[in-house]
């Protein structure tokens, strides 16, 4: 003690705020398109800000947001975290039809059918290519068959595979048919 100071007592509250995490930011993360962020695995401690049930978006790499969680009261959660997910193609196979028609018919309307479709996608987000067929009204032979085939069908967000479709031309029945001969004199 001294006699040119007073002595004074109190109270004090000292707030130790919490201290920043050191985290890795997650990298080399992938996911196939039609697929959702319940589907990517993230590191311990980090989590979606988005749902879980958003779509992963569409090929090439997309950006989300994550949290980072230390688990631990000493240190701080952290929110914002840009990640990167790599979005690759998804499988889709596109099916010529195929026929069987009698010979000298005329040449089928052609179509396709399209399964593999994902992310809500339908028919007609595909651009349409085209179908083509070696088939000539009654220059192809009879009991043969021909390949339907389509191609350039197009979509940045699938590989696709083709599957020939076939034109089966069956022999024509002369049952019933009225033929007519040219008259001749002898």
């Amino acid at each position: 003690q001294n006699s040119n100071y007073n002595v004074v007592e109190d109270t004090v509250t000292i707030i130790v705020g919490k201290a920043a995490p050191s985290y890795t930011v997650p990298t080399g993360l992938t996911a196939v398109y039609g697929k959702t962020l319940a589907d990517v695995t993230l590191p311990e401690g980090f989590t979606w800000e988005a749902e879980e049930t958003t779509y992963v978006g569409p090929f090439g790499n997309n950006t989300f947001k994550v949290t980072y969680d230390p688990k631990d009261d000493n240190y701080s959660i952290v929110t914002g975290i840009d990640v990167t997910i790599n979005v690759t193609k998804a499988s889709l196979t596109i099916t010529a039809s195929s026929h069987t028609i009698t010979y000298g018919d005329v040449e089928p309307t052609f179509t396709v059918s399209i399964s593999g479709l994902v992310a809500g996608d339908i028919e007609s987000d595909i651009t349409v290519g085209t179908i083509t067929s070696t088939y000539v009204q009654y220059v192809s032979g009879v009991a043969s068959t021909y390949a339907v085939v389509a191609s350039d069908y197009s979509n940045n967000n699938y590989n696709i595979t083709y599957v020939n479709g076939t034109i089966t031309v069956k022999q024509k029945s002369l049952n019933d048919a009225t033929v007519t001969l040219p008259q001749t004199e002898y």
